[in-house]
């Protein structure tokens, strides 16, 4: 599992995969099938022991939908990162790489959220949108 505690988890839709965050910013996925972790998602900043906590996860949210495995962490250096998991899922490297890192927020996230559009239209095709549409909302204490 993690090497410090576990500060977030959040479930996908389909009831199979559930991701853990913790306090030295590791996110893992896992499958709830089997018990094991099938990503190991890492802080995009490296840092020394000074930065010990800083990369914290602070929130989790899968896309809603079942058909897809994206997934937003928000961390206490108020950066937000965007894994697509069906990608690149020949590659275990490139596939624990964000789609997106966003560094908009001076303080730690405190909640992502995805919604799909208004009226629930998602707001044009999914040939629009690289990843089907729908916005995306973060908040931080800043």
């Amino acid at each position: 599992g993690h090497t410090l505690p576990v500060t977030n988890v959040a479930f996908h839709e389909s009831g199979i995969f559930f991701a853990t965050g913790s306090v030295e910013g590791l996110v893992k996925v896992w499958d709830g099938r089997n018990g094991f972790a099938t990503h190991a998602l890492y802080p995009t900043s490296s840092g020394g022991a000074s930065s010990k906590g800083r990369y914290a996860v602070t929130c989790l949210q899968w896309k809603p939908t079942a058909t897809s495995l994206i997934l937003a962490i928000g961390r206490e250096d108020g950066s937000v990162s965007i894994h697509d998991l069906l990608l690149n899922t020949h590659d275990s490297k490139k596939a624990s790489l964000p789609v997106a890192v966003m560094r908009d927020h001076v303080s730690a996230v405190t909640c992502v959220a995805w919604s799909e559009g208004v009226g629930g239209s998602g707001g044009g095709t999914s040939k629009d949108r690289k990843h089907g549409g729908g916005l995306f909302f973060s908040s931080g204490r800043d």
